[in-house]
Order: C-alpha cells, then structure tokens, then sequence
C-alpha cells in the first residue's frame, strides 16, 4: 500500500487509497500520513461508495484543507451510501460531521 500511494505521489501532491472495510489511507507529498478507519455497518449495496467517498474527501478538503477532516467525511459518506439498495442521494442530515 506505501509503495501505491509514493506512485500516486509522483502524478498528484495528494494520494488517496480506499480500503473498503480497512477505511482509507491518505498521503502528501508534504510527508503527512493519515489512515482513516471504516465505519463498521452491515452493506446492503456498495454501489456509489466510491463517488461518495470522493465527494465527501473533495467538499470538506475544498473547505478546510484538512486532509484528515476530508478522509473522515469521505468515509462516513461512503458508509451512509452502501446502507441501501442502490446509489441514492441522501440527506445531509444523516452525515455526524455536518451536523
């Protein structure tokens, strides 16, 4: 997995590697390191976790800059995502962070 993200690193100052139920791990080229565990839930559907991991990561990176605040709320994003058939929007009050 290091030996991904020092790859990723040479294409892009941010490395993300999702991990499914092992969660996330996030990489500058800085030299921060950061690994995010999954929220354990029971998965109906995977479908969309990846998007939504991505959306959660790139809207609170984009307003924080936070890459640990940004890999927290990716995961719980993608965790709310694969709790139902299908890839369905849902509120933004389901997500802890944003409350």
């Amino acid at each position: 997995e290091e030996e991904i993200l020092d790859v990723m690193n040479e294409y892009s100052k941010i490395a993300v590697l999702t991990l499914g139920d092992r969660g996330v791990k996030v990489q500058t080229t800085k030299g921060d390191k950061i690994t995010q565990k999954a929220i354990l839930t029971k998965p109906e559907d995977t479908t969309g976790a990846g998007d939504a991991f991505c959306a959660g990561f790139l809207y609170e990176y984009n307003k924080s800059a936070d890459i640990k605040k940004a890999a927290k709320l990716g995961v719980e994003t993608a965790s709310v995502t694969i709790q139902k058939i299908g890839a369905r929007s849902f509120q933004k009050s389901q997500l802890k962070t944003l409350r």
